[in-house]
């Protein structure tokens, strides 16, 4: 029978495994998405300023997400590290508010990157079906 942590542990692995999958997919989105910008770009109809936009806002988004991957990893190495050397670890109170408030600082990222995503994919199909 597993117990009560062995079980959130286990749930714990999903959650990051799933999050880790959705950022994964919006890089890879993303990307496809500045293959789609670079084709309008060489339509000559389609205004160079939404273009720009666009470009712009997709950089953004991958930045943020390369981010969220760079917070959540200073977390992991950090209690990798406290396992390592608990005589050293005197503000460990210090790193649990830092904890708590990068993982709503990750959800944020996650969500304003999704919205982003979703904005230009509407950008995109806007201008597809306006250009025709």
């Amino acid at each position: 029978m597993t117990t009560l942590l062995e079980y959130q542990e286990k749930m714990m692995d999903r959650y990051l495994g799933i999050q880790h999958s959705l950022w994964n997919a919006l890089i890879t989105l993303n990307a496809i998405l500045i293959g789609v910008i670079s084709v309008l770009y060489s339509d000559n109809g389609i205004s160079k300023k939404m273009i720009s936009f666009m470009f712009i806002s997709i950089l953004l988004t991958i930045i943020l997400l390369i981010t969220n991957y760079q917070i959540l990893r200073s977390e992991y190495e950090y209690i990798a590290n406290r396992g390592k050397n608990k005589n050293k670890m005197t503000n460990s109170k210090i790193w649990i508010k830092f904890c708590e408030h990068s993982n709503s600082l990750l959800k944020f990222i996650e969500y304003f990157s999704l919205a982003l995503t979703l904005l230009n994919i509407f950008l995109i199909f806007i201008t597809f079906t306006t250009s025709n």
